[in-house]
């Protein structure tokens, strides 16, 4: 479900249904933990979750640099959550709390509600909300951006309309990381998207033209 703020043509936010208990804030712990209760023959919690992702967000402060000259060292890696000045990012999420706790409310869901685990019928306030928020953002899994696309290397830029990576010969990168900015919801399409244009520039095609298939040569025998 995609929610436009009120005024805006393109949505903001998206919200997921999740026909189960959230375990604790972090969408991807909780299914790292679910992943450890079937080890243990353990069952699930009963319940239902609403996952909110903002899927246009402005903060542009996060990083991603080598930690050392060790290549097997885990890089410096910083997200930048809610780093945008207007506060865009925060206040998304916050409506989409209300939003999920009206959802919650509807008939559809009177059998099967019962109380709020989180964050918690008792935080109300923007300020309590905005807390809770903080101290649990995490991803969406839907990362991009780490070898940005584009002409100006002096603004972050790694790759070229090519995709090749500046300053390199023979390299590409081709995957979700050139993209950059973050579509809207999923990924995924737009990753198809790159592969494909990236295998007829590889094989000396045309890039096809929107909503045009890539067209290959015929193989040859051998």
């Amino acid at each position: 479900m995609l929610a436009p703020k009120h005024g805006q043509a393109q949505p903001d936010l998206q919200i997921r249904f999740a026909p189960a208990s959230a375990l604790v804030p972090d969408g991807v712990e909780t299914y790292a933990m679910f992943g450890r209760l079937k080890e243990e023959g353990k069952k699930w919690p009963s319940g239902f979750s609403f996952q909110l992702v903002a899927i246009r967000p402005q903060s542009r402060d996060g990083y991603v640099q080598l930690r050392t000259t060790d290549p097997w060292d885990a890089p410096d890696l910083s997200i930048g959550y809610f780093t945008d000045k207007r506060g865009e990012d925060i206040a998304t999420l916050r409506n989409g709390v209300q939003i999920a706790r009206k959802m919650a409310k509807m008939d559809a869901f009177r059998d099967y509600l019962k109380d709020e685990v989180w964050p918690g019928s008792h935080v109300q306030t923007d300020g309590e909300l905005d807390e809770y928020l903080k101290g649990s953002v995490h991803s969406a899994n839907a990362l991009i951006g780490s070898c940005q696309m584009g002409s100006d290397v002096s603004k972050g830029a790694v790759v070229d309309s090519q995709l090749r990576v500046h300053g390199a010969k023979n390299l590409r990168v081709i995957d979700a990381s050139v993209i950059p900015i973050i579509p809207g919801a999923q990924t995924g399409a737009a990753t198809v998207m790159v592969a494909e244009r990236a295998a007829a520039m590889i094989m000396g095609q045309t890039v096809p033209k929107p909503n045009e298939p890539a067209r290959f040569p015929e193989p040859v025998a051998a």
